[in-house]
């Protein structure tokens, strides 16, 4: 979940209080929902947290407990931003909304004002008195489901593909994202590869486009079997030329319908959500097998 700045002050106003409609909460509430929403690692002190933030530590405000609880709470949304943990940061939020305010209704206008601009919404389901965030995500693979092992070589990049796969999905842009989707997977077969490749003492060979033989090259070098005996790695040979026939569908998809050639066919925003959805998926497992069993395992 991707917010902007205007929902993100929204946000803050919201929870510490400052908008009128919710009492204030205090710092230790604060961090409950951040432990209770898989966001215990980011909890710290108010000194911690604004080590690097000179301006708000040199602020003559900063004696003022009011002032760091605004500039903590905003600092921690903005650190949760794109991910799905500010989606259930606001989940259990509204989880409690009848402890902050009797009027919860007058919360959800408030923040959907800007919300809506982002292509979410806060709703109350009637039936069970309870409030969900609607948006495109709930279409999408998580926002952040790609690996957070490495910042080396190509990786940086390769995380790149996968916000831009987001956001063009956000913003209408279905050739676009179509095109990423098959990027993110060029950029990790390619990057794996090489470094297979290079751990073998063998030259780096290049890439010429062909993503059907870039898998050819690179499955053989990670092979998906390892571990496994019996049924389940008959399974996953099955699985493999899944893999192989999914990201064939993906390339065929980025020629008729992507911004990377002509257009044959308009693409619709269901044509968007398979291939980012099917990319993604094959892209956290390729990932996530390569990193279990030839990075951390060595």
């Amino acid at each position: 979940m991707l917010l902007s700045s205007a929902s993100i002050d929204k946000l803050t106003n919201i929870i510490t209080g400052y908008s009128g409609l919710t009492s204030k909460i205090n710092k230790s509430e604060i961090d409950k929902i951040l432990e209770d929403s898989g966001s215990k690692d980011i909890i710290c002190t108010y000194d911690e947290c604004f080590a690097e933030h000179f301006d708000i530590i040199n602020n003559p405000l900063y004696t003022k407990t009011e002032f760091k609880q605004e500039k903590y709470v905003r600092l921690q949304l903005e650190k949760l931003n794109g991910t799905s943990n500010i989606a259930n940061f606001i989940t259990i939020y509204f989880e409690h909304i009848y402890d902050y305010t009797d009027e919860p209704e007058e919360v959800v206008v408030y923040l959907n004002k800007s919300f809506d601009d982002d292509g979410y919404s806060v709703e109350k389901i009637e039936e069970s008195d309870e409030y969900k965030i609607y948006s495109i995500d709930n279409c999408l693979v998580n926002y952040d489901c790609l690996f957070k092992e490495s910042e080396r070589g190509n990786y940086i990049l390769i995380n790149e593909h996968n916000e831009k796969c987001f956001n063009k999905i956000k913003s209408g842009d279905y050739t676009g994202a179509i095109t990423n989707s098959r990027s993110l997977l060029e950029q990790i077969l390619c990057e794996i590869k090489a470094e297979r490749q290079r751990s073998q003492g063998r030259r780096v060979s290049g890439y010429n486009g062909d993503i059907g033989q870039l898998v050819d090259d690179t499955f053989p070098l990670i092979n998906f079997q390892l571990g496994q005996v019996g049924g389940v790695q008959r399974a996953y040979e099955q699985l493999e030329n899944g893999f192989k026939d999914l990201i064939n569908g993906l390339a065929i998809l980025r020629i008729g319908m992507s911004d990377a050639h002509s257009i044959t066919y308009i693409p619709t925003q269901k044509d968007a959500i398979i291939a980012v959805n099917t990319a993604k998926t094959l892209a956290n497992f390729i990932v996530r097998h390569y990193f279990e069993h030839y990075v951390n395992a060595v």
